[in-house]
């Protein structure tokens, strides 16, 4: 099996790759032997990972694998949240500012609503070319396309 096992930049400067069981990186040290650890779950998600100060971040996921949480050193957490078809919803920054998506019948992203309540929605044709972005601050652009989906 063939795995990265150290990675040598210009000056010289070398990160070795350390492999659990499972072939995941488990440990990444750097030039200056700083190590850094990383954890999984059964299904191979990132769970933690602790950077050379110590430092973890965690992280859970929704039953269907899905990024739910991401939480920082410092108690800080980001959340996420899906429909049924598995596209991003809800997003929550760690200042706890939602930012929301809404999608169309074919999951193209038609909208996204900032916590400030300004918005960027997003127009289609027939082919799937995007045709208008109005962003609710500072206008809109439109585009068209020639029978190549060529912007004319």
């Amino acid at each position: 099996m063939s795995r990265l096992i150290a990675l040598t930049d210009p000056c010289g400067k070398s990160t070795q790759f350390t492999y659990d069981d499972v072939n995941q990186v488990s440990q990444l040290t750097d030039a200056i032997n700083g190590v850094t650890g990383f954890t999984y779950d059964l299904n191979g998600n990132l769970l933690t990972l602790t950077d050379a100060k110590n430092q973890t971040t965690t992280y859970t996921y929704d039953n269907m694998d899905r990024l739910a949480t991401r939480k920082d050193a410092l108690n800080r957490t980001e959340s996420y949240q899906y429909d049924l078809a598995g596209n991003l919803t809800q997003f929550t920054d760690r200042k706890n500012q939602v930012t929301t998506f809404q999608y169309d019948p074919l999951d193209r992203r038609k909208l996204t609503t900032y916590a400030d309540s300004t918005s960027v929605a997003v127009a289609y044709d027939a082919v799937g070319n995007v045709t208008k972005l109005a962003d609710s601050a500072n206008g809109a652009i439109e585009w068209t396309y020639d029978v190549l989906d060529r912007v004319t």
